[in-house]
């Protein structure tokens, strides 16, 4: 009797090899995209995070050397505004601030506080510093070319800074003169008017979809529900004290013998919200009417608000 090696593999030991093979490099690649996309998010939010706590760290310095003089002649030296679509489309050459082209903005997007939203364009910050020098800073978002890609419209955070002779020359009141009403210019940025217009060689963050204060004074025993012990909530606040948009701005002209709406903030606490880049994308891609999601869904899914509390010592002079 004749005996026959097998020195192969069958069709059917072929077939059944063949089709592990495919399970297997199916799953690889399936876990391999899975672990991109895992890495790029968070290499995303990481990047973010580093250029969101440099931002908080130029914006705790300001306030750490703001300027508080209590004068007769009741002074703003600190204005916050949550601002509308409407005081955007009301400020003159508004397009330097946001350039929108073809894209859209949602028109439902308000003040939401529990939510960090602060506003269609978020808050305007301003007050008198003295870090290095006197200076009257502001800090709001724009939506202009970044400075990563010049060609590519972004939301950034801008600081724009009154130089010395400026600022001693517009006066200690950040909300009247040439903080308001002064002739701009498209070739310099330290000018008291570009506290109201901002030019984008101010910018420092790119990517920052809402930006936003809470500020507090002390007070001894104050215990409240939306301020720590021994603090009061003076904004944005009711007359209770407690988280609220019924007022939008904030004036503040000194601390001792003025209601609310006018004491000049001990403590600040600073929330910006930040896309990751992939975010940002996304983002762009809707409002140039290209994209699938919503707004809600992306900042939701690609941003983190990120919060700094800093103590706003002020220098006090009887003027």
């Amino acid at each position: 009797m004749t005996n026959f090696s097998r020195n192969g593999f069958t069709l059917i030991e072929l077939i059944v090899a063949m089709a592990i093979s495919v399970v297997i490099a199916a799953f690889v690649f399936s876990f391999g995209s899975s672990l991109a996309g895992i890495w790029k998010n968070a290499s995303g939010q990481i990047d973010a995070e580093l250029d969101a706590n440099l931002a908080l760290d130029q914006i705790a310095r300001d306030l750490e050397s703001a300027i508080m003089l209590e004068k007769a002649s009741g002074d703003v030296m600190f204005a916050v505004d949550m601002l509308s679509k409407e005081d955007i489309s009301a400020i003159p050459l508004n397009d330097r601030l946001w350039k929108i082209g073809s894209a859209s903005r949602p028109e439902t997007l308000d003040v939401h506080l529990s939510n960090h939203n602060y506003g269609w364009a978020g808050a305007w910050l301003r007050f008198f510093s003295c870090q290095p020098s006197v200076n009257a800073v502001s800090y709001r978002i724009i939506r202009r070319p970044g400075f990563t890609d010049s060609s590519t419209d972004r939301y950034v955070l801008n600081r724009s800074v009154v130089r010395q002779d400026h600022t001693l020359a517009a006066g200690w009141d950040i909300t009247k003169g040439d903080y308001v009403d002064g002739s701009i210019s498209r070739t310099s940025y330290d000018l008291a008017p570009n506290i109201k217009f901002p030019t984008i060689d101010n910018a420092f963050l790119e990517n920052v979809v809402d930006f936003g204060v809470r500020l507090y004074v002390y007070e001894a025993g104050a215990r409240t529900e939306d301020a720590p012990f021994g603090m009061r909530l003076v904004f944005p606040a009711d007359e209770n004290s407690r988280l609220s948009d019924a007022d939008r701005t904030h004036r503040g002209r000194a601390r001792r013998n003025v209601t609310s709406e006018n004491r000049y903030p001990d403590v600040v606490e600073v929330f910006v919200r930040v896309l990751t880049q992939n975010g940002a994308d996304l983002l762009r891609e809707l409002e140039n009417g290209a994209g699938q999601s919503d707004y809600e869904a992306i900042v939701s899914s690609h941003s983190r608000v990120y919060r700094r509390t800093v103590s706003v010592a002020g220098t006090q002079s009887e003027q």
